[in-house]
Parts: structure tokens; C-alpha cells; sequence
């Protein structure tokens, strides 16, 4: 380890610098680097540590000193100890043996503060940034009521702000800035999201910006802790409870915290909801420096690393998940009651680290009960910290012991001096702390007067929220409601239009098919004449196709069953030249025997199927090639044939002499 001791010089913006290196005691470097090398001398150096008498003369200010330990990633210690309680350092060389307590030159201070440092004298300072609290939430409520419209809205908005947050991370991603996620999850995506960015918030408003939708909203609100505490890292007094500590936490909205010491021994067990980092670590420090950093889940937490970074401690984590169940367990054997899942979960993730280190601490303890000078917990720390075997960390411990005591050896009167001095600074202290304490009561009581009046409006605003809540959502259902009505209706009449298409499309094909029909017929030529397709042949079939395409004196009948009645017969009296019959197997012959005998001759199919298509609804046949068909299956069957004949052809001729007197009136 290299250490760094800076004393300012004269013109406040330079530094008289020692280099040492903690493993040889040999001085490295000894000369003067400018304020704004600092950064660059430090890393060429590879240096860990830097110490000086007064942190505030290596900057003014809180914010510049946090941003130099970002860069430079050092450890700073201010050996003259903690704020409020520093000594002078002329004193502490003479008590240290490295001076004889008169005034030191800029050269002599930054060595003596470089080797007060390397005998772990003074207060270690810790920085913490301030983060950003992004809230993406919904922005109006949808009521209690149920409904399918509300879990459609409900479940469009969670999809709505898993979208939005899933943007925020790669954004965040994107610029590098670190944080933590806690999600409340619903059926359609988030119902909402916080999200921690460690960084400060007017950086934040410049690539996230808040908003409000109809479906959601983005707040942004700084969480402050922007300030340096002061940790007293003398081997002598590690902290006001002298131990190093193992601190389980579990992360989220509400963070849960648990405190042990080195030999498992529970000190504390917490959670509360929206606890600052800041406050966190003073409440860690109550107890001890954190020397192992847990968790309870395989993925390590972005605050667990930030929170182990800053105050030096290692982290553990289990390899896998551990199951509810085997928490509760744990939780069981140690029969502690725990107040809720958090106070649960961080006292397993304190226990699971403890348990991984338990035998090598067993061990120390039995080795360090006959050495009664050294540390049990100093011995772990340096264990744990250097990743080094039992008897190294022994080592190291007895040779910082006779270190130690050689020194106060031959400067014990210098001590007792100073310890005098300190004694009457600390009793003026008293008073003036007293005096302040006084005016923090009387302001305390000031503040929670107007905390009470505070609480007071906000409880009025509140129901004044709820109630125009409740309206909004009213109006959103009622106007829900008539919209319902309205594609209801519009839904009906779009049926009903539907079938009058279908009934007109319908309709639009059969008189497609009439105009084929009727086509064919007006096409026939004078020696043509039309043989029609009704099939079976009814007073029914024959009436419709009268009435739609017409039966005249001179047509033929196809047909493949003729179903007999009387009205029939007055029909196909006048209204036909003949029928002809397909099936003779489904007309009995009684009813072609009246019709023949009424002068409506039956044909057999087969004898004109070469010129008559049965399938055919409408068709034209010559009439010199029927006109000698008919005449050679009268012979056949008749022995009047020739009076049937001459009758049929009387009729074809009259039909010959009226289709061309109309061909010649039409023209």
C-alpha cells in the first residue's frame, strides 16, 4: 500500500507531497504538485491512500472532495481525527514520537501526517452522492367498481408503464448511472415502478423528463445525502462500540437491515419504508464498521455494492436463490421473531455469511485467547480485508502492537498531557452542545406544531382528492356506458343490413338465371322450337314456370316424373306440344294414358337423346329433325298415327307461320 500525506502550502493552491510505502517504510516521492495534478500524480503513483491534516484545504467544499474521491478512488483520511473533534497535529507527532511538538514546516507535516496514516491514526472520510428517487406511476384511478372496460384499462395502463420504465433503464443504461429497481407487478405489465438512479437530479432531468399522461405519470425527486462522515480508523478505538459488525441487508421501497457481530451475536434488526442511503449508514455505524456486506439473493444489488464499496467491506451472496421456506427455517432455529418479510430476509442474509465464516472465526477466537494484547475482531478484519491466512493476520497484529507500545513507551507524559487538555475541550464542548441542545428542543417543538397543521391540510386536500376521484370515474363509466349503447346499436343495424345484402344477392342470382333462361328462349330461330326443363312435372312446377318464363302451345316438356292432377291437365292442354319423359319407371301408366288420350303425346328420353340434352334447364331443337322423329315413334306406337301426326304437324306449321308473320311485324 502506498500512502499520500499532503500539507498545503502558502499559496493555497499547491501541496508539499510524501510518498510512503507501507510495506518497506521507504519514502518514495518528496516534492510539491499544483492542486489540479493531484488526480494524475495520484494515479501515476498508484496511490490508495491520502492524508492530511484538514480535508477542507484540499478543497472548500463538500461537493468538490466527493467528486475528487470518485475520480481518484483513494482512501482520505484526516489525521487530526473526526470534525468537531480534531487535535492539533503538532500534538499528535510529539504523541506519536515523529516530532518534538513544535511548529512543523509544510515538508515535515505532510510525512508525519503520511506515517500517522500507515499506523491507522485519524478519521477515515466517507462520501455519499445524492440519488434520484423516478417514480412511474398511473395517473388517474379507475375505481373500485367491476367491469370488463375497467380491467381493459386497467391492464392497458400497466402495459403503458412497463414500456415507460423498461425506457428509463435503457437510458440509464446508456449514460452509465447506476441504480436499483423495485416493481409492484400486475395481470397486464407493471402497476408501478421505483427506480433509485445514483446520481444527482438536475443530471437526471436532462435524459428522463417528468410528465404526466392519461395513463401515466414520471416524477422525479431528489433523495439527499450529499455529505461526509468521519470514521475513526485508529487500531485502537475501531468504533464507540469497539467491533467490526456483518451486515445482512435487503434492498427495495421498504429496506430491511440486520446487524451481527463477529461471533453471531444479534444487534440489531430493522426495516423502514424509504430510508435514505445516508441515514442507513449512520445507523450501521452505530453498532461497528461493516466488515462483510450480505444479501440473500445471487444477484447482487446495486445498493449492496454501494453501500460495501463506500465503507470497505467485502461482499457475500449465496450461490442460489434461497426458498421462502428454507428463510423461514433459519429464521426458526434462531428463534428471533422478525416483524416483516424485510426484517426477514436481511437477518438470513446476515446468518448465511456469518454461517460461511463461522469456523475460521471459532478458530481466530481459540488461537487469540492466549495472545490477551491483540484483537479477536482485529484479527478477522484483517483476515476477511487481505484475504490472508489465520497466523498472517496474527502476524500482522502483534508486530502493530509492538509497534504501539513502544511508542507510547517513551512518550508517555506527552499523553497524559494532551489527554488533560483534551478533557477541558471537551468540557467547554459540553456546555456549548448543551446550550445548542436547548434550541433544537424548543425548535423541534415549533416544527412539530407545524407538522401537526401540515398533517391537517393534507388530510383536508385528501378528501378533496377522493371526492373529485370518484366524479372523474363516474363520468369516465357514464360516457363508457352510451358509448356501449351506441356500437350496440350500430352492431344491430349492421346485421340487419347484412341480410338484406345476402337476401339482394340471392335475389340478384335467380334473376341472373331467369335472363339466361329467358335469353334462350327469345334466341330460338323460325325452325326452332324450345324444349323446357320442369322436373317434376305438378301443377306447382308448371304454374311458377308460366308465371316467370312462360309456357306457350308450342314448347316441349322434359321432364323426369310427372305428378297427375286435373289443373295440371288444363295447363299442358293449351300450354304444350308434347312431354318427354326421362324415367318411365316413376310416372304410372294410367297417367299417360290420359294424357294421350287428351292429345298430349309422351315421349321416351332415349329416342331423342341424341338431339335433347337432359341436363339442360332451356333448349333449342330443329324442327325438320323432331318433325321426323316423331313421325317414326308414332308409327311404332299408334295405329291412328296418322291423324296424331298430321295434327302435330299442323300445329309445328302454325307455329312456323306465327314466329315469321312476328319476325316481319317486329322488323
Amino acid at each position: 500500500m502506498r500512502v499520500l500525506g499532503l500539507d498545503i502550502l502558502p499559496d493555497r493552491r499547491s501541496f508539499f507531497c510524501v510518498v510512503i510505502d507501507s510495506d518497506t517504510n521507504e519514502i518514495l516521492f518528496r516534492g510539491v504538485v499544483r492542486r489540479e495534478d493531484l488526480a494524475s500524480f495520484i494515479e501515476k503513483h498508484s496511490i490508495d491512500t491520502v492524508a492530511i491534516d484538514n480535508i477542507f484545504e484540499l478543497y472548500e467544499d463538500s461537493e468538490s472532495i466527493i467528486r475528487f474521491l470518485e475520480e481518484t478512488g483513494v482512501t482520505l483520511i484526516q489525521v487530526t481525527g473526526p470534525l468537531f473533534r480534531q487535535r492539533k497535529l503538532t500534538s499528535l507527532a510529539r504523541e506519536y514520537g515523529l516530532h518534538d511538538g513544535t511548529k512543523l514546516s509544510p515538508e515535515q507535516a505532510a510525512e508525519i501526517a503520511a506515517k500517522i496514516a500507515l499506523s491507522r491514526g485519524g478519521a477515515e472520510v466517507l462520501a455519499f452522492r445524492e440519488a434520484t428517487l423516478i417514480t412511474v406511476s398511473r395517473s388517474r384511478s379507475f375505481g373500485v367498481v367491476g367491469g370488463s372496460h375497467q380491467k381493459h384499462y386497467l391492464r392497458a395502463a400497466e402495459a403503458r408503464i412497463k414500456a415507460v420504465v423498461r425506457d428509463i433503464q435503457r437510458v440509464l443504461n446508456e449514460n452509465n448511472i447506476p441504480y436499483d429497481i423495485f416493481i409492484r407487478e400486475g395481470g397486464g405489465g407493471y402497476k408501478s415502478a421505483k427506480i433509485v438512479a445514483y446520481e444527482h437530479v438536475e443530471r437526471i432531468r436532462k435524459i428522463i423528463k417528468e410528465g404526466k399522461t392519461d395513463w401515466y405519470q414520471i416524477r422525479l425527486e431528489p433523495i439527499r445525502h450529499n455529505r461526509i462522515i468521519f470514521v475513526d480508523s485508529s487500531a485502537s478505538n475501531l468504533y464507540p462500540t469497539g467491533r467490526y459488525i456483518i451486515v445482512g441487508v435487503d434492498p427495495g421501497e421498504t429496506t430491511g437491515i440486520a446487524i451481527l457481530d463477529l461471533n453471531g451475536n444479534i444487534l440489531y434488526i430493522g426495516s423502514r419504508r424509504s430510508i435514505g442511503f445516508f441515514e442507513l449508514i449512520d445507523k450501521i455505524y452505530e453498532y461497528g464498521r461493516p466488515l462483510i456486506v450480505s444479501c440473500d439473493v445471487p444477484k447482487i444489488p446495486h445498493f449492496v455494492k454501494m453501500l460495501a464499496n463506500r465503507a470497505g467491506a467485502i461482499i457475500f451472496k449465496p450461490n442460489k436463490t434461497i426458498t421462502v421456506a428454507k428463510k423461514n427455517e433459519i429464521v426458526r432455529k434462531v428463534g428471533i421473531k422478525v416483524g416483516d418479510s424485510h426484517q426477514r430476509d436481511a437477518l438470513v442474509a446476515a446468518l448465511i455469511a456469518y454461517k460461511h465464516y463461522e469456523r475460521k472465526f471459532s478458530k481466530v477466537d481459540n488461537l487469540t485467547r492466549y495472545i490477551p494484547f491483540i484483537s479477536a475482531d482485529a484479527v478477522k478484519a484483517e483476515m476477511i480485508l487481505r484475504n490472508i491466512d489465520i497466523r498472517s493476520a496474527i502476524l500482522m497484529q502483534l508486530s502493530r502492537f509492538i509497534q504501539t507500545s513502544q511508542r507510547d513507551t517513551n512518550h508517555v507524559s506527552h499523553r497524559e498531557i494532551a489527554l488533560l487538555r483534551e478533557n477541558q475541550a471537551l468540557r467547554e464542548k459540553y456546555v456549548e452542545l448543551k446550550n445548542r441542545f436547548e434550541t433544537l428542543i424548543h425548535e423541534h417543538r415549533k416544527l412539530k406544531r407545524q407538522l401537526l397543521e401540515s398533517e391537517r391540510r393534507i388530510s383536508e386536500l385528501e378528501k378533496e382528492l377522493e371526492k373529485l376521484r370518484k366524479e372523474h370515474t363516474k363520468k369516465i363509466f357514464d360516457d363508457l356506458k352510451q358509448r356501449d349503447i351506441i356500437v350496440q346499436k350500430l352492431s344491430s343495424e349492421n346485421e340487419m343490413l347484412r341480410k338484406r345484402i345476402s337476401g339482394l344477392e340471392d335475389k340478384i342470382r335467380e334473376l341472373e338465371s331467369m335472363i339466361e333462361v329467358l335469353g334462350r328462349i327469345a334466341r330460338r330461330e323460325n325452325d326452332e322450337i324450345v324444349v323446357k326443363k320442369i322436373s317434376p312435372l305438378s301443377y306447382e312446377t308448371a304454374s311458377s314456370w308460366l308465371r316467370v318464363y312462360g309456357l306457350t302451345r308450342y314448347d316441349l316438356i322434359l321432364t323426369q316424373r310427372i305428378i297427375f292432377s286435373t289443373k295440371l291437365l288444363e295447363i299442358l292442354k293449351s300450354k304444350t306440344l308434347g312431354i318427354i319423359l326421362t324415367n318411365w319407371d316413376k310416372t304410372s301408366p294410367e297417367t299417360i294414358e290420359i294424357l294421350e288420350t287428351n292429345g298430349i303425346p309422351v315421349f321416351d328420353y332415349e329416342d331423342f337423346s341424341d338431339i335433347v340434352d337432359k341436363n339442360m334447364l332451356v333448349q333449342r331443337v330443329k324442327i325438320p329433325e323432331l318433325s321426323k322423329r316423331i313421325r317414326e315413334i308414332l308409327i311404332e306406337r299408334f295405329e291412328s298415327y296418322e291423324q296424331l301426326y298430321e295434327e302435330f304437324v299442323r300445329v309445328l306449321e302454325e307455329y312456323r307461320k306465327k314466329r315469321i308473320e312476328s319476325y316481319f311485324s317486329g322488323s
